[in-house]
This record gives C-alpha cells, structure tokens and sequence, in this order.
C-alpha cells in the first residue's frame, strides 16, 4: 500500500465533500444509494462488517490495513468506517491499497 498516495487521496474525497466518516454517516450513505466504496481500518470492530452484509449486501468493501490514526492524519477525523459517494474516487483508492 502507498500510504502518501492514499492519504493524499483521502484527503481531497473529504475536502470535496464526497467522503463520510464514522458508523453513522456510512450507514446513511449506504441507505441513501450514494456509497460507491466502503472503506475498513484494521482497528474496525467485527461488528461493522457483519452490520454492512445485513444492509448493504454486495456492498464494494476495502480494507486499508490501516488504523484509525491513519485517518486522523488524513482527513482530519479518526474513524474505523468510512463511506466513498464519488466513483471518481474508487480507482485511485484501489490503486493506492494495490501499489507497494
């Protein structure tokens, strides 16, 4: 994983306005049809992903194999779930989480 590409990438997602942090905001993304990617910390309760199977089934998942603190540092929030509603965001995200 290319940790600066992804934050830097993050970064622009919640300075547009096209990223939701926290467990809450996700799921309202989901709901609304406006998440294209849901993105997982390592420090990510179990529970999270069981949530996302029960009302988001088929749902593109990401794991970063990031923590939390991760995303404090690139979006300036600290959450474990986060939700992506621009699809022009989804290949630079993959191709970050893919790159060494």
């Amino acid at each position: 994983m290319n940790k600066t590409k992804l934050a830097g990438t993050l970064g622009l997602c919640m300075r547009s306005g096209n990223l939701r942090c926290g467990a809450m905001a996700t799921d309202d993304a989901i709901k609304k049809g406006k998440a294209v990617l849901i993105l997982l910390t390592s420090d990510a309760a179990p529970s999270h992903r069981v949530h996302l199977e029960h009302i988001a089934p088929g749902a593109e998942v990401a794991d970063i194999g990031a923590d939390s603190s991760f995303m404090l540092g690139s979006v300036g929030r600290s959450c474990c779930i986060a939700a992506v509603t621009d699809k022009n965001f989804v290949t630079p995200i993959k191709n970050s989480l893919m790159e060494e």
